[in-house]
């Protein structure tokens, strides 16, 4: 596990990042100061703890740069010194990482509804259970 800071995760996702005019698949793009690389890590970080909530003991940012690439003979096709990406890496909580359905705050709670239909956009709906929550 120590050769590997990846495998201290339960699930991880890797995203290349856009720098230096280089195209990537990313939409971000920052430049190769290294302040700007943990500004996006930091904003990446805050959004997958809010989102995932509870469902999650550890979330972790990565940085992570590519060298050599090779195609699936072996051969190297391009090297790409400045190719950077993140890694957003998880642990997960056994029980809670298993729930279909969070329940934000309380109709009434008009602050708390107001941000969490801000988070969550058209994902979230307003429901009333049983329970009355």
């Amino acid at each position: 596990k120590k050769s590997n800071p990846v495998m201290l995760y339960d699930m991880w996702c890797a995203c290349e990042v856009a720098g230096d005019g280089l195209a990537a698949t990313s939409t971000v793009a920052v430049s190769g100061d290294a302040s700007d690389r943990h500004v996006l890590e930091d904003n990446v970080q805050r959004v997958a703890s809010k989102a995932l909530g509870d469902r999650a003991t550890l979330v972790r940012v990565l940085h992570t740069t590519y060298g050599a690439v090779t195609n699936a003979s072996g051969a190297l096709v391009a090297m790409y010194s400045t190719r950077t990406g993140i890694r957003l890496c998880c642990r997960l909580h056994a029980v809670n990482s298993m729930r279909v359905v969070d329940v934000g705050p309380a109709a009434d709670d008009t602050q708390g509804a107001a941000g969490f239909r801000a988070f969550w956009g058209a994902k979230s709906e307003l429901r009333r259970f049983q329970d009355g929550k």
